[in-house]
């Protein structure tokens, strides 16, 4: 594994998924357990990649998680659609977003699970919520997963997104008296994010992040 480089004009650190596990609504569901618990495996210890490409926003660190999540799952010898459109009227779509990550057909059942990733907005953690369920009302697929790290690292500290989700999950299903039969087919996938740094992976924090940019400096000083 190599230290944080600069690699094709742009400053790069390895990273990897770790401690990765899944949340059940309600708590404690194991209906359609296999089905997320193989989703999660893909997720585990999943390497990819954090750069920065200038000085600018504070030399902003940038991550390929989602996409290497998404290349990951389309690896795995079944059927995978990457961005699928949203079967559903303009207004609603747009509202939404009309493409989805991932669908990617469930070997257990022969269906289709729709798979969100939202790695640092937490804004949009409800948008994510509705346009799953709105895959499964069309009839497009028949699980959900959201997948969300539980430490992504910015300028002013830490955003626990996973946690985040969980609180917006359960908040909704309560809320809109989400029947159990629609909320057991909803699964939240976390994981703990690290970057090899000094010979050894680490968790990826504040002192963490500010040391990856601080290496960085230097050679955009000289580029």
């Amino acid at each position: 594994m190599q230290e944080p480089r600069w690699e094709d004009s742009r400053f790069t650190a390895s990273f990897r998924s770790v401690e990765t596990s899944v949340e059940r609504f309600p708590s404690g569901c194991i209906e359609y357990g296999e089905t997320f618990d193989d989703l999660a495996r893909m997720v585990d210890n999943l390497q990819y990649e954090g750069y920065i490409l200038s000085p600018r926003n504070s030399y902003q660190v940038n991550l390929t998680f989602d996409q290497c999540v998404v290349d990951q799952m389309c690896l795995a010898n079944r059927e995978c659609i990457s961005e699928p459109r949203l079967s559903a009227p303009r207004e609603v779509a747009k509202a939404v977003g009309r493409c989805a990550d991932l669908l990617l057909r469930v070997p257990q059942t022969g269906g289709m699970i729709v798979v969100e990733i939202e790695k640092a907005n937490e804004e949009k953690i409800l948008r994510d919520v509705v346009k799953m369920l709105l895959f499964l009302d069309a009839g497009q697929a028949e699980l959900a997963a959201l997948i969300c790290p539980r430490n992504y690292v910015h300028s002013g500290g830490v955003w626990r997104v996973f946690d985040t989700a969980r609180q917006v999950l359960r908040s909704f299903i309560h809320v809109t008296h989400l029947p159990e039969s629609q909320a057991k087919r909803l699964a939240l996938i976390g994981c703990t994010q690290e970057l090899f740094l000094n010979g050894h992976w680490a968790r990826w924090d504040r002192e963490a992040r500010a040391e990856f940019q601080k290496r960085a400096k230097p050679h955009f000083e000289r580029n």
